[in-house]
């Protein structure tokens, strides 16, 4: 019993010890912490708004590493709490003992005694003897009892003991994941601060204040933030691999664009991609660099300066303005030529083709009349037509810098008199049933027969040709055509030939069934590949003449 009162004391001292050990070491914890925070708060961190997926990662992570404090920390208190109800047992237990200890030891003390009184009683009295062996045998009864409650005590003792060892051992491992839990928190705050110092929170439109005393807490409302900014945002790994091909697509696309205005960079900071842009020896993040292009198109839209303003007077009264308005004469007097020519060829269906050379429908209403008022004689120009003039070629200036074609001012003219640029052409077919000219559409080609949709398809390409042709007169007007007309009547491909000749065009044909026997066609020369009559591999051609009328002896 002494002994079992003895490792009651030396557990109860050293369970004191230990809980006073533990609020050192939970000081020493915040102690550490509260440095660590402030240092991680001189710092500073990055941030961006194609990064933002990657920061919500971080600060999930921080959010959960926190919670798992805190978990460590109730967990901590619940057992510590649970250690000192175990030492209090312990204590009601030795308390317990040292009663029956005491009353065994009374009961002892009274046995001798009556012990004694037995022997004076044996000597004087006989006849109460047996009463006295029973009332000892009583007493031996009791005394065992007591010695079993003593046991039990020490036996409850024992595990006691052995539960308090094992609460030592889960607090350390209590006190261990909350240091790990900490080092976390810590290690996360600190990224998400070194993530903030940068252009990530401008790019994402969203202010942070990480500059309170309490680095943890600042930390960690900033991060609320920033989850509270995003929502609905997903997450998932897949997300973020997606998030990151849309971002390489658009990075590509905006190089494309930008050109030598920025150099886009997309570099690796730990495991998130930061977006900067280089522009004119300054790295700047996606928000910068979007106000700063948005300064430069303002500036832009006011290039157009007094002088440039002559410049458009003296290009559009001068002889820029007579070359463009001679070429786009020129231009339509050869379409109509050529609509000339091809009304000369009619189907056996009445299906006829035609050209027409026109405004792009695409362009505002304010570029047909600029295409009138720039045929007219510059004399007669009234102020407001002059002033419909300036605002036609301002919007081709701008439309040039936005798409980003022409760097140069002089580069941004060539496009803005391009006159080409403001045209189509586009096909119409008669069909001869009352309905007049009809604009070739896909719907009406569908409806076609095979010769008419061949017809409607060549036409306008023999003509085309035939004008690109006639650039240079010399050359050689050369054009080539595999399977020659399939599904054409023979009668529309007489006239289909007639064209041809009129056009001047030097035709090379291929076919396995035309001859090209038509009285339109004044000479063509027929070249039939043959083979050996022995079975061997040589090929060689007989050549046939046609002269308009008959086939001529070649030899």
């Amino acid at each position: 019993v002494d002994g079992a009162a003895l490792r009651v004391d030396a557990a109860d001292r050293a369970a004191t010890g230990w809980v006073a050990k533990l609020g050192e070491a939970t000081a020493a914890v915040r102690d550490a912490a509260r440095t660590l925070a402030g240092q991680a708060a001189e710092s500073g961190a990055p941030t961006t708004e194609h990064e933002l997926d990657e920061l919500q990662r971080a600060v999930e992570g921080y959010r959960a590493t926190a919670v798992r404090w805190l978990s460590a920390v109730g967990d901590h208190a619940a057992a510590r709490e649970k250690a000192d109800t175990a030492l209090d047992s312990v204590r009601a237990g030795a308390a317990r003992a040292q009663e029956a200890l005491e009353r065994a030891e009374g009961d002892e003390r009274e046995h001798r005694l009556l012990a004694r009184e037995v022997e004076t009683t044996q000597a004087s009295i006989g006849t109460a003897y047996h009463e006295i062996l029973a009332e000892l045998d009583r007493l031996r009864e009791q005394l065992g009892a007591a010695k079993g409650v003593v046991r039990e005590t020490a036996r409850a003792q024992r595990e006691v003991e052995v539960d308090i060892g094992g609460l030592r051992v889960g607090l350390r491992a209590e006190e261990a994941r909350r240091e790990a839990a900490g080092t976390a928190r810590d290690a996360a705050g600190a990224r998400l601060q070194g993530l903030c110092a940068g252009v990530l929170p401008a790019d994402a439109g969203i202010e942070l204040d990480l500059t309170g005393e309490d680095g943890v807490r600042s930390t960690l409302e900033a991060a609320r933030a920033i989850a509270a900014s995003w929502p609905d945002v997903p997450h998932a790994r897949r997300n973020i691999e997606d998030a990151f091909a849309r971002l390489a697509e658009e990075l590509h696309a905006g190089r494309d664009v930008l050109g030598t205005r920025a150099d886009l960079v997309v570099e690796p900071e730990g495991d998130v991609q930061v977006l900067t842009a280089l522009v004119g020896g300054v790295r700047m993040g996606a928000a910068a660099l979007r106000a700063r292009l948005t300064e430069e198109a303002a500036r832009a839209r006011d290039d157009i300066t007094a002088a440039e303003r002559e410049l458009f007077d003296t290009t559009l009264t001068g002889d820029t303005r007579r070359h463009i308005a001679d070429r786009i004469r020129q231009a339509t007097e050869l379409v109509d030529r050529m609509n000339d020519r091809l009304a000369e060829v009619r189907t056996a269906s009445r299906v006829a083709v035609q050209l027409v050379w026109q405004v792009d429908p695409d362009l505002p209403p304010a570029a047909r009349a600029a295409r009138e008022l720039l045929l007219r004689n510059p004399a007669r120009l009234s102020e407001d037509d002059r002033a419909a003039l300036h605002h036609f070629f301002r919007d081709r200036v701008e439309q040039a810098r936005v798409e980003g074609s022409a760097t140069s001012w002089e580069q941004q003219l060539a496009e803005v008199f391009d006159y080409t640029r403001w045209h189509r052409f586009v096909v119409r077919v008669d069909r001869g049933d009352g309905d007049g000219w009809q604009l070739l559409t896909r719907r009406l080609h569908g409806a076609l027969s095979g010769g008419e949709k061949a017809i409607s398809l060549h036409l306008p390409l023999f003509a085309a040709v035939a004008a690109h042709y006639q650039a240079v007169p010399m050359a050689p007007r050369i054009i080539l055509l595999d399977e020659v007309f399939v599904g054409v009547d023979t009668t529309n491909r007489g006239q289909v030939f007639a064209l041809l000749a009129s056009l001047d065009l030097d035709l090379v044909l291929t076919s396995d069934h035309e001859w090209c026997a038509y009285a339109e066609l004044d000479g063509i020369a027929v070249h039939a590949l043959t083979t050996g009559d022995d079975g061997d591999d040589a090929v060689t051609t007989t050549r046939f003449v046609w002269d308009g009328h008959d086939w001529q002896d070649d030899g």
